[in-house]
């Protein structure tokens, strides 16, 4: 529904509504970690530190993250009130946020390590991940990395076609990505790279992974082991092998995303999780 839709926009959009902070949790308390640039948050005062107390009254110590992060975002041009405790300050300071959109920011981070390896942490699968995939790989290669490092840890995944638009970037082309098998006759696809990659053959690729990497993750670490252009480190993956589409309901009911297909590697390989005793 209208006021669940967040998740999706985030993914199809690539932006949000919300206020522009990055959330954690230090010793137990919700903390802001930074203000994006240029956010409500930011213009407003809020700063790196900052403890939220309450959101719109409601005390955040039983929130988990995820259920403070869906309190604090909503519709563009609506306010919510946090409730600060600043280091140094005895007293709650209330912010009145009026929520903007927020862009997200797929590459967290991008840069050179020691031995010309170059860093890429994609923190997911969104209308954003490839021209900044993009971005940082013309990057790397201007500080002539010859390896690099692709870390998908924790990336839930996202869009199927943001996944494909990075493996069209870094495998040859006419190179099988994957396939997908459903019910219908158009959930049967074949996936094969289009365009000549970005980078060159010589250039190594690690992929990191944990269980925590799913869906577009898989595929995009799956068809680079497979092609034989990348080795995997890490740990099991979350193993999460279905496609799903979004479609608007008629009317304004609502959006429904629906699972319509699952993939396979370039090999055939299906990789939804299975019980223990299966396999």
């Amino acid at each position: 529904e209208e006021d669940e839709k967040e998740g999706l926009d985030l993914l199809t959009k690539g932006k949000y509504g919300g206020v522009g902070i990055n959330l954690g949790v230090r010793e137990k308390k919700l903390t802001v970690i930074s203000p994006m640039d240029n956010s409500p948050a930011k213009r407003k005062g809020v700063i790196s530190g900052d403890i939220i107390v309450k959101i719109d009254g409601l005390l955040t110590k039983e929130m988990s993250l995820d259920d403070a992060a869906k309190h604090i975002r909503g519709p563009k041009g609506t306010d919510v009130t946090l409730s600060i405790k600043r280091f140094g300050d005895d007293k709650l300071i209330d912010f009145i946020l009026t929520r903007d959109n927020i862009k997200v920011k797929d590459v967290a981070y991008t840069g050179m390590l020691e031995g010309n390896i170059g860093y890429i942490r994609l923190t997911r699968f969104s209308k954003n991940s490839g021209p900044e995939m993009r971005s940082a790989i013309k990057n790397l290669e201007s500080e002539d990395a010859s390896r690099i490092i692709i870390d998908l840890r924790d990336n839930p995944g996202g869009l199927l076609q943001s996944a494909i638009e990075i493996l069209d970037m870094i495998l040859p082309k006419g190179s099988t990505l994957l396939s997908t098998k459903g019910r219908l006759p158009e959930s049967n696809k074949q996936y094969v790279s289009r365009k000549d990659p970005m980078l060159d053959e010589d250039i190594k690729i690690a992929i990191l992974i944990n269980e925590g990497s799913a869906s577009a993750s898989e595929i995009v670490a799956g068809a680079l082991q497979e092609n034989g252009r990348a080795k995997i480190l890490g740990e099991r993956s979350f193993g999460k092998g279905s496609v799903q589409e979004v479609r608007q309901l008629p009317d304004d009911q609502g959006t429904l995303k629906m699972t319509t297909a699952r993939y396979y590697l370039p090999s055939g390989r299906n990789i939804t999780k299975i019980k223990d005793e299966d396999i």
